[in-house]
């Protein structure tokens, strides 16, 4: 069994591996991997009641803080010229090690 997702369905394949011990592999094409400031400043506009906790919530979500849960073989597919993700959300090789 795999995961595969697309943007925030590839954030949450990578989310779902790291508690789903049976799949055999993830990919992720274009994932948000960290909760960058740009992202972060455009959800605290939101009319929502608790959106501090909205933010808490996403951010702790994120992949880079599942990582080290992470057992089976990922990939992770981004473009360069992502207009939707931006580099400081993309996941580097350099933030796993």
């Amino acid at each position: 069994m795999y995961a595969i997702g697309h943007s925030s369905g590839g954030r949450q394949s990578l989310m779902w591996a790291s508690v789903e011990a049976r799949l055999a592999g993830v990919i992720a094409y274009a994932p948000d991997c960290v909760l960058d400031e740009g992202l972060a400043s455009w959800m605290r506009s939101w009319p929502v009641p608790d959106v501090a906790n909205l933010e808490a919530i996403t951010r702790y979500s994120m992949p880079m803080k599942l990582a080290d849960k992470l057992t089976c073989p990922v990939l992770l597919v981004h473009s360069r010229s992502d207009r939707a993700v931006t580099r400081s959300a993309r996941l580097r090789e350099s933030d796993w090690r």
